[in-house]
């Protein structure tokens, strides 16, 4: 095989085997859906919000809304396609952040660390409802733009206390586990009796939570802090 014959037939058995790429095309699908959602439940905020800010009530205020909803402002649209990546995970990194990705973006290192953003947009999504929340850059943004912007910073650290809490309860219920132990042989005893790390249950049967993320990530730390 020539060079290129041996490209090509790597991307033929790379393309067969995953049935012409199928999972990929499932996330993208994925990604694209919620970006929608996101972005048009973004537009109706701001439209209800622009709305009641004018006073609008009845037939006047649903006008305005359907008005600002299919004919939005460039300003709207910024803000609308900012939390469409905020939703999904692919906010742009700002800061250190920026300065690690840059640093992690070269032909060595990206074999060794190949995903950045979305994880790190995943654990920055868990720090900003979690009790170091008002540490963080995006809350102090959030919090110096005032109105919504500081109103929905505060509501997600207060809701993720809120959630912090009861997960402290319900581990202490033995509902949730966490890593359970660093001892292989507490591990084993631990699943003898069907109990294994990073479960709930639900009922008589430990489902793992560990896939569901970026909630997986809040409920883990919360678990290991707990154990």
């Amino acid at each position: 095989f020539t060079g290129l014959n041996w490209a090509t037939s790597v991307d033929v058995m790379g393309s067969v085997l995953t049935g012409g790429r199928a999972p990929l095309r499932a996330l993208q699908a994925e990604d694209a859906f919620f970006k929608v959602v996101a972005y048009r439940g973004s537009l109706y905020e701001q439209a209800y919000r622009s709305a009641r800010a004018e006073g609008l009530e009845g037939e006047e205020l649903s006008k305005h809304i359907a008005d600002f909803v299919f004919h939005p402002p460039e300003e709207a649209i910024e803000v609308a396609q900012d939390h469409a990546r905020y939703v999904t995970l692919q906010s742009e990194m700002q800061g250190n952040w920026k300065t690690w990705q840059k640093g992690l973006n070269n032909r060595w290192l990206r074999w060794l660390v190949p995903f950045y953003k979305t994880p790190t947009n995943a654990v920055l999504y868990v720090a900003e409802r979690s009790p170091i929340a008002p540490f963080t850059r995006r809350y102090k943004e959030a919090f110096e733009a005032g109105g919504a912007a500081a109103e929905k910073a505060q509501a997600r650290w207060a809701l993720g206390n809120a959630v912090a809490a009861t997960l402290f309860f319900e581990i202490d219920q033995d509902n949730i586990t966490g890593g359970i132990s660093s001892s292989k042989e507490v591990r084993a005893n631990y699943e003898r009796m069907g109990i294994k790390p990073y479960h709930i249950r639900v009922g008589d049967t430990w489902v793992p939570y560990n896939v569901f993320e970026p909630v997986a990530t809040l409920i883990g730390i919360v678990a290991d802090t707990k154990e």
